[in-house]
């Protein structure tokens, strides 16, 4: 039991997704919801980062069928 242990819960990046088999980070997650706000500290609730994960996810899957189709964006 780790009680009172959360630096080392922070330290360890979990998988909040998978696009085709390659696992999304968390960390990846809140780098992009920090580029989207102002806050460049900014603390994610869950819900937030189930928030933040599906629009990323979006944004990823949009940047790949935009490169398969040649498309730059």
């Amino acid at each position: 039991v780790l009680s009172g242990s959360f630096s080392l819960a922070e330290s360890i990046d979990r998988v909040v997704a998978t696009i085709d088999g390659e696992p999304i980070l968390e960390s990846e997650v809140v780098r992009f919801a920090r580029s989207k706000s102002s806050q460049p500290s900014l603390i994610l609730s869950q819900e937030q980062l189930e928030d933040f994960t599906q629009q990323y996810v979006s944004d990823e899957l949009l940047q790949r069928e935009a490169a398969a189709l040649g498309v730059r964006v």
